[in-house]
């Protein structure tokens, strides 16, 4: 992440996820995945260097078939980004911040799909075999 102030995170929580502090030569923000920043430009990239390769392949079709890796894919039934998340109580300005931040759409893909279904491989079965997931 650059170090720049206008590029920064300016919520507290999400200061604090990326790894952000104050120190005696300005801001200084660890990388939030093994080398994958939040300007990364390439998602594919990023999600490789987030998870091992089985989980890559089975995240790769979901979002293939989902949003085509279009961080800032729209669907007809309000959807959003890469794992077309679906986001009902959400404000518009934090979908349009959802919608600016591959990585934190990745991170939240992960999780849920571990949450809900146990992996990504399980997650993208029952995509397979209901069309959602």
């Amino acid at each position: 992440m650059p170090s720049t102030l206008s590029t920064l995170p300016t919520e507290p929580l999400r200061a604090l996820r990326w790894g952000c502090a104050m120190t005696l030569l300005g801001v200084l923000c660890l990388s939030p995945a093994q080398g994958a920043t939040a300007k990364d430009t390439n998602p594919q990239l990023m999600l490789s260097k987030m998870v091992n390769s089985q989980d890559y392949k089975c995240l790769d079709a979901i979002i293939t078939s989902e949003s085509g890796w279009n961080v800032g894919a729209i669907s007809k039934t309000k959807d959003y980004g890469l794992p077309q998340r679906h986001m009902p109580t959400h404000t518009s300005q934090q979908i349009k911040a959802w919608l600016s931040d591959a990585h934190y759409q990745l991170q939240w893909m992960i999780t849920y799909t571990r949450t809900r279904y146990g992996s990504p491989c399980q997650a993208a079965a029952t995509r397979t075999t209901q069309g959602w997931y």
